[in-house]
């Protein structure tokens, strides 16, 4: 019986040495896992040169031919006012858009004007660049400025002032003083050919009167008129084109219609018959000056 009693107490000692330890000397918790790296973010760009670009360029001995651009994106499309440069020539042009530098650039090998480039250099809204060429540079040489702005909604436009063409004309002459020698007609009876064609534009705050030719689409020529602008409404304009020199005068735009007085006009009249050429001039110091919207620009 004695045996039996110390058997059993061997056996209860072994089951209660196997239940598992809660005193200070358990082993540590394991460490958490680390946590999963975190990629950076992705730089944000430098500049938007998202937008509408209205520029002006100096080329063929001439200031202020239009080039227009929109730029959405990485896309760039090019707008009218190609042909002096040979944009609208069938070869491929290449842009290149870095909005971290803040720059555009435009290549295209072109025959009028042989390897072109225009680098453009965006500040906000402000647009500043060169074209260089190696083709027909002339005197102007290779590189010359371009300069702009980006605009990315509708340019604030007085309500009197609608860009667009215009038929600009000089009439209601009392007194027309005639030099040479008219082998048809007079100046009076031949003022209705007194007329031009101009593109007229406002770029921020300056207004910019440019020649146009004498039928649709009305492309820039190479005129540019003097103008001042005297109020929101109203202008002083020195215009000389072919045939058609307005060296005083002071106009008013009132929407689709442009009205002024002249002090010192002139137009000239060049007759080509069996009689051979002949060329007279008729000016005066006194005339309206009266303009009508004829389409978009």
């Amino acid at each position: 019986m004695r045996r039996l009693a110390l058997l059993l107490l061997v056996v209860a000692c072994s089951k209660e040495s196997s239940k598992p330890s809660t005193g200070s000397s358990s082993s540590p918790p394991p460490s958490p896992a680390p946590a999963p790296a975190v990629a950076p973010a992705p730089a944000a760009p430098a500049c938007d040169l998202t937008g509408t670009y209205r520029l002006r360029y100096h080329s063929n001995g001439s200031e202020g031919w239009w080039l227009r651009l929109t730029v959405v994106g990485k896309d760039v499309k090019l707008g009218d006012y190609l042909r002096m440069l040979g944009l609208d020539e069938a070869s491929p042009v290449t842009t290149v858009l870095d909005d971290k530098a803040c720059t555009l650039t435009i290549t295209k090998a072109t025959k009028q004007a042989g390897d072109l480039k225009i680098a453009l250099a965006i500040d906000g809204s402000k647009v500043t660049g060169t074209v260089t060429r190696t083709a027909n540079a002339g005197n102007d040489g290779a590189t010359t400025p371009i300069a702009g702005l980006r605009e990315t909604a509708p340019p604030k436009i007085p309500a009197c002032i609608r860009p667009g063409i215009y038929e600009l004309r000089v009439a209601n002459v009392k007194k027309w003083i005639t030099e040479g020698s008219p082998r048809m007609g007079t100046c009076k009876s031949m003022q209705h050919m007194a007329l031009t064609h101009v593109r007229v534009q406002l770029l921020g705050d300056t207004l910019y009167i440019d020649e146009g030719s004498s039928g649709p689409p009305y492309q820039q020529g190479f005129g540019r008129a003097e103008v001042t602008r005297t109020s929101e409404c109203e202008a002083t304009l020195v215009l000389g084109v072919q045939d058609f020199d307005l060296t005083e005068s002071k106009i008013t735009f009132a929407g689709d219609k442009i009205t002024g007085k002249t002090t010192a006009f002139k137009y000239e009249i060049f007759e080509d018959g069996t009689d051979g050429e002949n060329l007279w001039t008729c000016s005066t110091k006194e005339g309206d000056v009266i303009g009508t919207r004829v389409g978009d620009d």
